[in-house]
């Protein structure tokens, strides 16, 4: 059966939501530089670019789908953010 095309940006989407998870395991196993943290956050941004155009491709812009993405960019910025502050790349005044 596999996975439909006006499923894709939903797929995508929540991909997203492992931001958190990532961000916050990764430390434990590979040093924090630029280049790792870059690993992350680049996909994590094509993430949001591309699954604006797959839904708009594939005529698939839906209120779940529009929410989620809203949540998922909460959800990442919020994960960086608090990532940044916990390895002190953002000043604690």
């Amino acid at each position: 059966m596999g996975i439909k095309k006006r499923h894709i940006a939903n797929i995508l989407t929540c991909s997203r939501f492992t931001a958190p998870l990532v961000l916050f395991v990764l430390p434990l196993f590979t040093p924090l530089s630029i280049k790792n943290l870059s690993l992350i956050i680049i996909p994590l941004a094509l993430t949001d670019f591309f699954d604006g155009r797959a839904a708009r491709k594939w005529k698939s812009s839906e209120g779940m789908g529009k929410s989620l993405d809203s949540i998922a960019d909460k959800v990442m910025i919020f994960s960086l953010l608090i990532f940044a502050y916990h390895k002190d790349l953002i000043d604690k005044k």
